[in-house]
């Protein structure tokens, strides 16, 4: 059982208070987070209290298990990437207390290697790509937000913010994207977006029908009226609402509301709803999402399930995959990088990456989807640089597979 000291480190030092409520949490995503975070069949309105004195009850009261699948879900819902970068190495030393003491409640000793056995554990270290749709000039902000949500929940986001300008090139690349993607987003403000020309649709709702033909799960995030009308009074003069074509976008959000939606009300809503959706896609049982897991996530010792993983993007698996073709632009990304470093494991910032790679005459577009290509792989990762000043900038670093990899293909990089 957990401790009054170990169950005030939980709700204190590592979700933390605010004005006697627990963390992000609302009554509502606090209901929702057993069964989704979870696995368990808790209904938290049955105890009086703010969301924090609820959880704190349920916690308290609950067996070994059930209290460890709770800190497992806090682990789940808020990872140390979720957390502000000023706080994260206090919330990992914390979470390696709480690591401990996770072993302890699941009957576990320290210093034993826990085996995994795919395909079943490896759900929790499977990183889906969610691929992100709207119109562009109004929904910035919407979704900056909503990229940050699927950061935040370990996930692997791909978008619009790419293709800034229509074209059919440019579509045929995002029709490539939502298929090789494993959930498709849909973010709907007031307006009905650049109309395709042949179609007389517009490059959101044909989006939105190639994801339907390619079935893929698809769920959308509609902004209600009241949030639009505040987004129009903040910015008077700005075009929220569509003028020319009414009738196709009403038609368009009605055949959005028969899927899976979610209705805001402000900006701030976006990461709450996001995260929700991708768990409830994750927790159906009709999905079988490809997603993408990392080698090092994948130890068995025991049991060879080398034919039970054709479901899964393992990235780089050893000895296997050491000879895998990239193409020519995640090339072009590494040898920038290589070229750019002044030692192994320095990081490069994404901004010189993205222009030294445009001088070369790659687009935006291909930069983008090279380097996410790779980190995907497990070739890259993204860090964020602190600078001297307090600024930050996000980079990317060659990974421990990366660094093994372009040993073995040397001749894939210089070609």
């Amino acid at each position: 059982m957990l401790t009054p000291q170990e169950i005030n480190l939980i709700v204190y030092k590592y979700i933390g208070v605010k004005n006697g409520y627990l963390g992000d949490f609302s009554y509502k995503t606090h209901r929702e987070f057993y069964p989704l975070y979870c696995g368990l069949d808790i209904n938290p309105e049955v105890i009086q209290g703010t969301t924090r004195q609820r959880f704190t009850t349920i916690l308290s009261e609950a067996d070994d298990l059930t209290q460890a699948a709770i800190i497992e879900g806090i682990f789940a819902k808020y990872p140390i990437s979720w957390f502000p970068e000023r706080v994260r190495n206090e919330k990992q030393a914390i979470k390696a207390q709480l690591d401990k003491t996770l072993q302890r409640l699941k009957g576990e000793k320290e210093n034993i290697l826990i085996v995994k056995n795919p395909p079943y554990s490896l759900l929790s270290q499977k990183k889906l790509q969610v691929f992100i749709s709207s119109t562009y000039l109004d929904l910035k902000d919407e979704r900056q937000e909503a990229v940050e949500a699927i950061l935040r929940n370990n996930h692997i986001p791909a978008g619009m913010e790419l293709f800034q300008a229509a074209s059919k090139s440019q579509f045929d690349i995002i029709k490539q994207w939502i298929e090789e993607s494993d959930i498709y987003m849909l973010i709907l403000g007031g307006r009905y977006g650049s109309i395709e020309p042949i179609s007389g649709y517009s490059y959101t709702e044909l989006e939105y029908h190639y994801a339907l033909e390619a079935n893929k799960p698809v769920f959308s995030i509609i902004l209600s009226d009241s949030y639009l009308y505040q987004k129009r009074s903040y910015a008077p003069t700005y075009s929220v609402f569509e003028e020319k074509e009414k009738e196709k976008y009403e038609t368009f959000k009605n055949l959005v509301k028969q899927k899976m939606i979610r209705e805001i009300h402000s900006l701030q809503d976006i990461k709450a709803e996001v995260g929700y959706s991708i768990r409830a896609l994750e927790q159906d049982p009709s999905y079988n999402f490809r997603g993408w897991i990392r080698p090092n996530d994948f130890i068995d010792n025991n049991t060879n399930h080398k034919s039970s993983l054709k479901n899964y993007n393992i990235g780089l698996l050893p000895f296997e995959s050491k000879k895998e073709i990239i193409d020519f632009s995640q090339k072009k990304a590494l040898s920038t990088i290589l070229t750019s470093q002044n030692a192994p494991n320095e990081e490069v910032s994404a901004y010189s990456i993205k222009e030294n790679m445009k001088k070369e005459g790659h687009s935006l577009a291909e930069i983008n989807i090279a380097i996410r290509k790779l980190v995907a792989k497990g070739i890259l990762e993204i860090v964020e640089v602190s600078e001297y000043n307090g600024d930050s900038y996000s980079a990317y670093k060659i990974t421990e597979i990366g660094e093994n990899w372009i040993l073995e293909n040397e001749e894939q990089i210089l070609a």
